[in-house]
């Protein structure tokens, strides 16, 4: 029997595994442009449900960004960030996207 040696042979379980090692911002922001399996994976395990933006040199801009692709998200730390209302407002429209 041939060996692959192709990325799409990892099961599903490990990737989500090797992705609990990547940071907030490329699991969110990168890992989901890969292929549509990838973000799957990325966006529907258990990787994005908390999120700290706390000691990190983020924009607001890539916040929002990473908010959104994260539907699983339960909870945000917004320490030290500088403009905290527009990351509300995206906090805000995911909280009442999910009460409609």
């Amino acid at each position: 029997m041939k060996k692959s040696n192709n990325i799409q042979s990892i099961s599903s379980e490990m990737l989500s595994k090797i992705f609990s090692y990547v940071d907030d911002k490329d699991l969110c922001n990168n890992i989901p442009l890969v292929c549509e399996r990838w973000k799957r994976i990325s966006s529907h395990s258990l990787l994005c449900r908390d999120v700290s933006f706390e000691g990190k040199l983020i924009s607001s801009r890539d916040i929002c960004f990473m908010l959104h692709n994260a539907p699983l998200l339960k909870s945000v730390n917004l320490v030290a960030v500088d403009d905290v209302v527009p990351v509300l407002r995206e906090i805000c429209r995911k909280f009442f996207a999910v009460q409609t």
